[in-house]
């Protein structure tokens, strides 16, 4: 191992080689690179490797799940406000 290497390793000081390969990961998945680049670009042998560690940060499955939500919250919303004619609600 090369002093610069074994610097690496001995300590949180020196941080660790594996953040600027997350780093770079995460920041081409949030830019809307697919992840099949970035599987390519990590070296990794299969993609399920890739989406393992790294598909939370997959730009088209975030925005998907914001929208999910935000329907999902609008019509709760609507049913909130509606009088219902099975329940009283107090709220």
């Amino acid at each position: 191992m090369t002093r610069w290497a074994s610097r690496i390793h001995d300590g949180p000081a020196y941080g660790k080689v594996g953040r600027f390969r997350d780093t770079f990961a995460v920041g081409l998945l949030q830019a809307g690179v697919p992840i099949e680049r970035v599987s390519v670009l990590l070296g990794h042998s299969s993609i399920r490797v890739t989406e393992k560690y790294y598909s939370p940060w997959v730009r088209a499955r975030q925005e998907q799940l914001e929208a999910d939500v935000r329907r999902r919250w609008s019509r709760e919303l609507v049913d909130a406000r509606s009088p219902s004619t099975t329940t009283n609600r107090l709220y």
